[in-house]
C-alpha cells in the first residue's frame, strides 16, 4: 500500500512517484533525509568514505547549506555557483557531476523570477559518488 522513499535522491523519487501514480494504488510517502551529527547525508555509501572524507563531505553540506541563502539574494547565480564548486573541489572532492539549482515542484531547472529551489549536487570523493540536495 505505501512506499517510503528519502528525498536525498530527490530526482530519484519524483520519477518512482509519477511511475507508481499511473500504474499501482500505492502511495508514495516522502522521507526527510537523515543525516548525520556534522550534516552528512546517511548513506551505505559513506561506509566506503574515510574520516578524512566524512569531514569533507560535512563541510560540502555546510557550504550548500550556507550558499542557499545567499543565491536567492544574489542576481548573478552563476558566479557564485562556479565559487562553490571551486571550493568544493578545495574540500578534496575529486569531480562534480552537477551542482545545480532546481525547482522541487517542476524537477526543473530555476527561472529567473523563482527563489523557491534544491541545490542539487553530485560529487566524487576517489570513485566513489555521493548525492545530495539542500
Amino acid at each position: 500500500k505505501y512506499i517510503f522513499l528519502g528525498k536525498k535522491d530527490y530526482q530519484q523519487l519524483i520519477l518512482i512517484k509519477k511511475f507508481i501514480s499511473n500504474k499501482y494504488k500505492t502511495r508514495v510517502i516522502q522521507c526527510k533525509t537523515i543525516r548525520d551529527t556534522k550534516g552528512l547525508a546517511l548513506s551505505s555509501r559513506n561506509f566506503l568514505l574515510s574520516k578524512n572524507e566524512k569531514n569533507a563531505g560535512s563541510k560540502i553540506y555546510k557550504l550548500l547549506k550556507k550558499s542557499k541563502f545567499h543565491l536567492k539574494k544574489v542576481k548573478n547565480k552563476t558566479i557564485l555557483l562556479k565559487k562553490i564548486k571551486n571550493k568544493i573541489i578545495e574540500f578534496g572532492a575529486r569531480k562534480i557531476d552537477y551542482l545545480e539549482l532546481i525547482d522541487p515542484e517542476t524537477n526543473s531547472n530555476i527561472t529567473k523570477k523563482t527563489n523557491n529551489y534544491n541545490i542539487f549536487i553530485a560529487y566524487y570523493f576517489r570513485n566513489i559518488r555521493l548525492i545530495d540536495n539542500i
